[in-house]
């Protein structure tokens, strides 16, 4: 399954746990709209902000940002917020994605535990 495939389903599972469900803001951050196909994928989201540089405030509940732009939220935040991932879009073209630390801890609680 390409990268970006567990990245939208990623979103869509963190959306499931949210209280705002689809109406949960999802912030992309990237320089020239490099985050095609995303739009595509995350559509049934009520709130999405697409943005080419970081905003003055670049905080949702789930953010996705290039990598190229050197992010740092889960510092800038004190660690309220974490990455939570690391996906490629396209070849050479890399996401981070970054979560409110309470909502990850709910999403992480859904996923399967191992048996050992």
């Amino acid at each position: 399954m390409p990268d970006f495939l567990n990245l939208a389903q990623r979103i869509e599972g963190i959306a499931r746990v949210a209280p705002a469900g689809y109406e949960t803001i999802v912030k992309t951050i990237a320089p020239q709209s490099d985050y095609w196909p995303l739009p595509w994928y995350l559509r049934r989201f009520q709130h999405l902000g697409w943005y080419e540089k970081l905003p003055e405030d670049p905080f949702a509940p789930i953010v996705v940002v290039s990598a190229k732009l050197n992010a740092r939220l889960d510092e800038k935040s004190d660690k309220k917020w974490i990455m939570a991932g690391y996906s490629e879009l396209r070849p050479g073209n890399f996401f981070e994605l970054y979560v409110e630390l309470e909502l990850w801890k709910k999403y992480v609680e859904t996923l399967p535990r191992s048996s050992e």
